[in-house]
């Protein structure tokens, strides 16, 4: 398991928590596990629940590596999410508190 998908796996129950109903799918994408969601960043600003619980949102592998991950909204709906981020920066707009450990640890590869 790469130092990426350790940090998803402890952010994948706030995503699953923190939105009301939502879920949080698993897929493959560019050979390996992606996972989609509603997007932590503007499911607040719609106004139908159920659009609220659309899986918006997604943590994709990338085509050039596997193990390197990207956060994507489709949704568009906040200043956060109007274009793809790298997992570090959304750890760093998602969760600062685990952002730290993940630079962290990072560091001390």
């Amino acid at each position: 398991m790469t130092l990426q998908e350790k940090y998803i796996q402890k952010v994948l129950p706030y995503l699953m928590t923190e939105v009301p109903d939502g879920e949080v799918g698993e897929f493959y994408k560019n050979g390996a596990k992606a996972y989609n969601f509603p997007c932590p960043f503007c499911w607040g600003t719609t106004s139908k629940d159920r659009n609220k619980r659309k899986r918006v949102a997604a943590l994709l592998p990338t085509k050039e590596c596997k193990h390197v991950y990207v956060f994507y909204c489709n949704r568009h709906g906040s200043a956060e999410c109007q274009r793809g981020r790298s997992f570090e920066n959304f750890l760093w707009l998602y969760k600062p508190r685990i952002a730290e450990q993940y630079k962290f640890e990072k560091q001390n590869i």
